[in-house]
């Protein structure tokens, strides 16, 4: 080429580009003008890129309308709406020519109709733009699920439905269709109409105990649906059965558990049946440990395993107390009621019964203790005419005994005796008892008692003073008309000898309160003893005054 037509190629190259035209081959010069780019020849061809995987980085995103060939299938294949599609034989839409293109109404094969691919690929069906049903490589078909495990899997809410399904006539022919671990397997009706071990909607037919069962052969939990709701669990693992929940308590699981949830019936659980004997509900533990009980226990909405709760129960016989339990008292074989909650109630709701207590047995005559209707307690009896009636059916046996009681504290302001009238109640003196006296005569014997003035005694006991001088002031309670004898005496606590022992003296007194002089020796004078003061505040006086 000279340079002149080199100048002319290059001046209709520049003109093609500033139209946006570019023609390549035979006659560059002559362009069709509805296109952009314009292939001309008659020995060569487009030779497209060779493309052996469609899911590199830069294939996956491509925009639409590209062209690559693939050459897995040695097919064209046209980028369209964000997927690489085939672009088909024209030879398969002109005829019965081949058996291996497909269109969307099958192939034009009259013989074979065939839908899929011919390569080693998964055939999806989409609709909406979203996968619905996909067939793999493989051959399992899987409906709402990407990646089939098996021949057919489907998956979602409620995901089968099946309509106008003919009843089975219960023979070997028919078969019923089980599920075990999610896997959907045929089973010929004989096994379930027949044989030990076997079982259908009203129980098996087996004569076999270990083999007749109702439930699971592997380690997953049955669960009992009314109206698509659960109603009852069986744990498979611990064999806990919820009814109403599945919900265990985590420290200490229920062996059953009722929940009733929010409910307006105040019974979760009624039993009842007929029968000429004892009808009763039992709890036994088998355990003889030193901590074995059998209990029945109420709660509280705030109990827990120590407080706030209600039990009665019976130790086991291995029983042994420790000490600083709450919860559990007595000894082996003991019976208990033990609340551990606030006040304890123990209460007859009917107003006209009464409330019975019996020892040794549940005849009549061994009633210990009676509390009526009117708040009367008899122990005896079960009459109780007063407040505390008790009959002990002995002579000369009050039945009322009181231990302990201490005597150092001083004289209650208002006190009284105890005595006893002629119908055997209980009163309260009015009046200390008379003190007799007198009667012996002079020659010490014979002679009559006769009621002395005296009809009050009072005695106590005091300390000395450094001084040896002590006013004694009467209770206010000990009330003296007349003082009719006063006697005073004095004791050392600690060692003294015939100079320091100590001499109670009256020097004067009231009719509320007694001047005492406590002395001592002070040596032998001519004449007679001479005394001084006794000082030892650890001396104790004592007092005994009469009167009324």
């Amino acid at each position: 080429m000279n340079k002149a037509c080199s100048i002319i190629w290059i001046l209709l190259l520049m003109g093609l580009v500033a139209r946006s035209q570019l023609k390549l081959g035979s006659n560059p010069a002559v362009i069709n003008k509805s296109s952009v780019l314009e292939l001309e020849s008659n020995v060569q061809g487009l030779l497209l890129p060779r493309i052996p995987d469609t899911t590199v980085t830069t294939l996956a995103t491509a925009p639409n309308g590209m062209l690559i060939f693939f050459t897995p299938d040695n097919s064209l294949m046209i980028r369209k709406n964000g997927f690489w599609r085939r672009v088909a034989d024209t030879a398969n839409f002109s005829g019965l020519l081949a058996a291996s293109g497909w269109m969307l109404g099958g192939n034009a094969v009259s013989s074979v109709r065939n839908f899929g691919t011919t390569s080693n690929f998964d055939l999806p069906v989409i609709t909406n733009n979203v996968e619905r049903m996909r067939i793999t490589n493989a051959g399992n078909v899987g409906i709402g699920n990407t990646a089939p495990a098996t021949k057919l899997h489907v998956q979602g809410t409620n995901p089968l439905t099946l309509t106008g399904v003919q009843n089975g006539t219960n023979t070997a022919a028919d078969s019923l269709l089980t599920i075990t671990s999610g896997l959907v397997r045929k089973v010929p009706m004989s096994t379930f109409v027949s044989g030990a071990g076997t079982w259908g909607t009203t129980g098996n037919s087996g004569t076999s105990y270990a083999s007749n069962f109702l439930g699971t052969t592997d380690n997953i939990s049955m669960r009992f649906r009314t109206n698509n709701v659960e109603r009852m669990y069986i744990d498979s693992a611990r064999g806990l059965v919820g009814i109403g929940s599945n919900v265990f308590d985590a420290t200490y699981p229920e062996k059953v558990l009722i929940d009733a949830g929010v409910t307006t019936s105040v019974n979760a659980l009624y039993l009842k049946g007929s029968i000429n004997n004892y009808f009763q509900v039992n709890i036994r533990n088998l355990g003889a440990g030193t901590q074995s009980s059998s209990d029945f226990v109420a709660t509280a909405n705030n109990g827990t395993e120590t407080t706030n709760f209600m039990n009665m129960g019976i130790n086991g016989s291995g029983y042994v107390y420790q000490s600083g339990n709450p919860i559990e008292t007595g000894k082996a074989n003991d019976t208990y009621v033990l609340g551990a909650g606030n006040d304890l109630y123990i209460v007859n709701n009917n107003a006209a019964k009464d409330m019975i207590f019996l020892t040794g047995g549940t005849a009549t005559a061994n009633e210990a203790m009676r509390i009526l209707a009117n708040r009367r307690v008899g122990i005896g009896t079960n009459a109780p005419s007063t407040q505390l009636h008790i009959k002990t059916g002995v002579a000369n046996d009050g039945g009322l005994r009181m231990e302990n009681l201490t005597s150092a504290s001083a004289i209650t302001n208002g006190a009284g005796y105890l005595g006893v009238d002629a119908t055997g109640k209980v009163v309260r003196a009015n009046t200390q008892p008379i003190i007799y006296s007198g009667g012996a005569g002079l020659a010490g014997v014979g002679g009559t008692a006769t009621a002395d003035l005296v009809t009050k005694v009072w005695i106590a006991e005091v300390g000395n003073s450094a001084s040896g001088v002590v006013t004694i002031t009467f209770p206010v309670n000990v009330v003296f008309t007349n003082i009719l004898s006063i006697q005073v005496t004095a004791k050392a606590t600690v060692a003294v000898d015939a100079t320091t022992s100590p001499i109670a003296t009256l020097f004067s007194n009231t009719l509320t309160s007694a001047t005492v002089r406590v002395l001592e020796s002070a040596g032998i004078l001519l004449g007679g003893q001479a005394l001084e003061a006794h000082g030892l505040t650890s001396t104790r006086i004592y007092i005994r005054v009469e009167g009324n």
